[in-house]
């Protein structure tokens, strides 16, 4: 028998697999932290616009920055102030400069979350506003987008004179990845052009983990933002300790385009044949914190994964089910059959319950899925069409049991911060 570990809430659990299968464990490329002057470098030296202190300089007038909410947090403190010195030797003073909070369609941030996230002098001195996707007299109708979507957006940014993005750029189930256009739609969106954008057939039926050709998710939410305009971004990659390992800034497209395809080279891992067994674990604490968030480690398993194979998620979900409430988990019990849930996404469109259904149901529909944790019942688990066991091993041993031991299984250790590039004899 070889042993091997994986993440768990804030620990690793060990296990054990025969030596007769063949065992492979995909993870992330590790790359160091940047230095404080490195970032600053990146920030003087954008990509495909001027300085920011010209484009300033150029349009005076007011300047809103879109930052991400507390549930996507980012070194903020890094260069933050350095985006607004620009704008104050500018001549912009700080009763012009606003601090607009992404939140898409998640809860606002508090005063204490601000403060932990920008810190206590830029929340002292300068306007931060949180977006609410539901707040009709916050939003402008901008038309619709070549492609459809109803452009109903936060007046605050649309109607700034300066406007700039910042955000983290970073594997996405739908959008392939995060950062760039995504910190407008749908980080200051209406609900009513997010219920569009997250309903098919702008999202993909398939797990686009890494992929932008041919993803109308990721299209129609880059030509819904190049109407709206953006004179400049600052995005940040991570690596697997989540430090700053990249920073670009400058042109919404070009500079993004450059912070994805350093993100692809330390997060895409190539792969030239499918496994019987997939192993995933979302990479342990805060990744597993609940059943909700832990989902994400499940789409790279999908790609590694035969179908008709087996899923085996790793997950200490210390504070349970997770979400707003339990109506994900509601979707899925009153489905006949993970299908059926997909048929009921189909016809009613998103909802942030119907949303994580629908990707639960699509694995399942694929996959047998086992569930390997502490704080969920097996009874509650099994209502919604997972198996249940106790421990890592059991659930191997259950799987090669009906697989037998020729069967090939894959690791995943950091699951949701992998995407896999499927290329058969690559």
């Amino acid at each position: 028998m070889r042993e091997y570990k994986i993440p768990y809430g804030d620990k690793q659990v060990r296990f054990r697999i025969p030596e007769e299968v063949d065992v492979e464990i995909l993870d992330e490329r590790f790359v160091p932290e940047i230095s404080d002057e490195e970032i600053e470098k990146a920030l003087k030296s954008p990509i495909g616009t001027p300085q920011l202190y010209e484009i300033a300089r150029k349009k005076r007038g007011n300047a809103t920055i879109l930052v991400n909410d507390i549930t996507r947090p980012l070194p903020y403190k890094k260069f933050l102030p350095w985006i607004i010195k620009e704008l104050q030797q500018a001549g912009i003073p700080n009763n012009k400069i606003t601090l607009l909070i992404a939140t898409g369609a998640h809860r606002e941030n508090t005063r204490e979350e601000m403060v932990k996230m920008f810190g206590q002098e830029v929340v002292d001195n300068i306007r931060i506003v949180n977006h609410s996707a539901t707040n009709d007299t916050d939003m402008i109708n901008l038309g619709k987008t070549p492609g459809g979507l109803p452009l109903i957006i936060n007046k605050l940014f649309a109607e700034a004179d300066i406007k700039i993005l910042t955000g983290l750029i970073d594997l996405h189930q739908t959008a392939g990845f995060s950062g760039g256009r995504k910190s407008v739609v749908p980080g200051i969106s209406s609900d009513k052009l997010i219920k569009v954008h997250h309903s098919f057939p702008f999202r993909s039926r398939e797990v686009v983990l890494g992929k932008l050709k041919d993803n109308l998710f990721h299209e129609s939410a880059m030509e819904a933002v190049k109407m709206v305009g953006v004179d400049f971004i600052v995005n940040v990659v991570t690596n697997s300790h989540r430090k700053v390992a990249k920073v670009v800034a400058g042109d919404l497209e070009s500079a993004w385009l450059e912070g994805v395809e350093f993100c692809k080279r330390i997060r895409m891992v190539p792969i030239s044949e499918k496994f019987d067994i997939t192993i995933t674990s979302p990479g342990g604490y805060p990744r597993d914190i609940d059943f909700y968030q832990s989902q994400k480690a499940l789409s790279p398993a999908e790609i590694t994964t035969c179908n008709g194979g087996n899923i085996i998620l790793v997950a200490e979900c210390q504070d349970g089910l997770g979400g707003k409430t339990d109506t994900y988990c509601r979707w899925l019990r009153e489905g006949k059959n993970p299908a059926e849930v997909m048929q009921r996404f189909e016809k009613e469109g998103w909802t942030e319950a119907s949303s994580k259904a629908y990707m639960f149901a699509r694995a399942l529909n694929k996959f047998k899925i086992t569930v390997v944790t502490e704080k969920i019942e097996p009874k509650i688990l099994n209502q919604m069409f997972f198996d249940y066991a106790s421990t890592v091993e059991e659930a191997i041993n259950k799987a090669l049991k009906e697989l037998g031991t020729s069967t090939k299984i894959c690791i995943l250790p950091h699951g949701s911060s992998i995407g896999i590039n499927y290329q058969k004899n690559y």
